[in-house]
């Protein structure tokens, strides 16, 4: 039973330090309604474009419909239109 646990809290860590190093500071730069932005996240790297910007946010939308939210200060970078 300890072992498990163990493997748990270690995996949340692992997620955790991943997530802090790729933690940006704020950036300066925030995007603008309707570029294509790519979001990297624990879970994953998602693309989409911006269709809401708040004060310390912004929400992007998927190909598929989804709608996702991610603050400035996450890692995320503009995607060049091709």
């Amino acid at each position: 039973m300890c072992e498990g646990l163990t493997r748990a809290v270690h995996i949340r860590t692992e997620r955790s330090t991943f997530a802090r190093r790729n933690i940006r500071r704020m950036a300066s730069k925030k995007p603008k309604l309707g570029d294509r932005i790519e979001h990297t996240t624990v879970f994953g790297v998602y693309e989409g474009e911006v269709v809401q910007l708040l004060s310390a946010q912004f929400a992007y939308q998927r190909e598929d419909g989804h709608v996702r939210l991610c603050l400035f200060n996450e890692a995320w970078r503009k995607v060049k239109d091709e």
